[in-house]
């Protein structure tokens, strides 16, 4: 290797090294974990932790992480991924599915420990995401608010001893999370709940996704800091996608026979869209003032 190239190399792996992530690593967040929960115990205890990993920028700092798919990586491939040009995607899936396992390893130890101090017996172990990724399936990088189902389709693993092993193959949003951790503990659930316990028989027909965008199309959570643009919605039945927004954009997806969301079906069932385009009016209404409900549905009619 020429002395020019040595020195490259040398400037690119110094920068790396002093590169400082956005976020605290999976064991930084573990290792805290156990230390708090070492000195609460034996309290009841609630403890939540977000694992940021999988989030960009991707790229391995920690020599403790099993480099399994990206160990091929050289330190100039390292550089060009940071770029996340669309070109380099199966290497950032690489370095992806190296942080996943990381986190996994992570998540492995904290139950080791729970096992080890005789807690996880009586603890009730939750497992979620709060969005999935995109990795160009439909055009673009990350984890806007799209709604298609490599974003909204979350993985959800509940763990307790007192639960006999099953899978729930009804229909589960998010919202349904606190009514079952109060349900699991008896404890009353607040009128103000519209989740429903996943220990209850009773099943969900549909799950609604929501999200309010600013001009750019960029996602906002509070209306009061700053009024959406425009609003998109979701419903999702075991077998029908119907995403709509204010913006006047709508898709139809048959599930079952089309899983990757590739033929819009606007149009082409719409009885079906006129009932999925009901409930969405109604949640539209609650989050809405009615008059602007009201313009949208007229505007539609020109």
């Amino acid at each position: 290797m020429g002395k020019i190239k040595k020195e490259i190399f040398s400037l690119i792996k110094k920068k790396k090294e002093t590169f400082t992530l956005p976020y605290a690593s999976a064991k930084e967040i573990t290792d805290k974990a156990i230390k708090w929960i070492e000195e609460t115990i034996p309290s009841s205890f609630f403890l939540w932790l977000h694992y940021m990993d999988l989030h960009e920028p991707y790229i391995i700092l920690n020599g403790e992480v099993e480099r399994k798919y990206s160990k091929y990586l050289t330190p100039s491939l390292q550089k060009e991924i940071l770029k996340l040009k669309k070109e380099n995607l199966k290497e950032i899936i690489d370095i992806y599915d190296d942080k996943l396992f990381w986190i996994d390893q992570n998540i492995k130890r904290l139950v080791k420990f729970l096992e080890e101090k005789n807690i996880l017996e009586n603890t009730l172990l939750i497992l979620t995401a709060d969005h999935g990724q995109e990795f160009y399936e439909h055009g673009s990088f990350g984890h806007k608010a799209s709604f298609f189902e490599e974003i909204i389709r979350i993985p959800l693993f509940i763990y307790s001893s007192k639960i006999s092993p099953r899978r729930v193959k009804s229909l589960v949003s998010q919202i349904d999370l606190s009514p079952t951790i109060l349900d699991f503990f008896g404890i009353p659930l607040p009128q103000e709940y519209i989740g429903k316990s996943l220990f209850s028989p009773s099943q969900r027909d549909f799950v609604l996704s929501e999200a309010s965008f600013n001009e750019k199309g960029v996602y906002i959570e509070a209306f009061k800091i700053q009024p959406p643009k425009y609003i998109g919605i979701c419903l999702r039945t075991e077998r029908w996608k119907y995403i709509f927004s204010t913006k006047k954009e709508t898709f139809l997806f048959d599930l079952k026979n089309d899983p990757q969301e590739r033929e819009n079906l606007k149009g082409k069932y719409p009885k079906l869209e006129k009932e999925f385009r009901k409930i969405i009016d109604q949640r539209l209404e609650e989050i809405m003032k009615k008059e602007i409900v009201e313009k949208l549905r007229e505007e539609e009619k020109l």
